[in-house]
């Protein structure tokens, strides 16, 4: 699961990168409609509770992008035992040398602090309270 912010950032580039789209919105812009639920892509809250309820009918794993980014290796051992296997430890150095950045080519520099005021980093912290605050998900390593 990836924090609501950086799943802003990425419908506002993918947006972006539609022609047409590109020139219409500022990221400014964007956010006000998003976070009204203007776009396809916006209703992510309800997107996540609505998974998160049926999590034992269909066994979901939730574990979010930031607990990977901070312990990849406890990650993937968790994975590893929500699906019932066992790997060795040179598999799983495996698995995290082959879920690297540079592998996977993502900038982990650019993510939603590069575009978010501090006013609609605010305005996204209140939402995640209001619309996520049943769920009982560490929702702190936002933060």
């Amino acid at each position: 699961m990836k924090n609501p912010k950086d799943s802003v950032v990425h419908c506002y580039e993918t947006y972006k990168s539609w022609s047409g789209f590109r020139a219409l919105l500022r990221f400014d812009d964007f956010f006000e409609r998003c976070t009204a639920g203007e776009f396809e892509a916006s209703p992510w809250f309800e997107h996540v509770k609505s998974w998160y309820q049926c999590r034992h009918q269909f066994d979901i794993l939730f574990i979010t992008y930031e607990e990977m980014l901070m312990d990849l290796r406890a990650s993937v051992n968790k994975i590893c035992t929500f699906l019932g296997k066992e790997l060795s430890d040179q598999a799983v150095s495996e698995v995290m040398r082959s879920s690297s950045f540079s592998v996977l080519n993502i900038d982990p520099l650019i993510n939603w602090k590069c575009y978010f005021s501090p006013e609609q980093s605010q305005k996204m912290d209140q939402l995640i309270k209001e619309k996520l605050m049943d769920l009982p998900v560490n929702f702190k390593v936002w933060e």
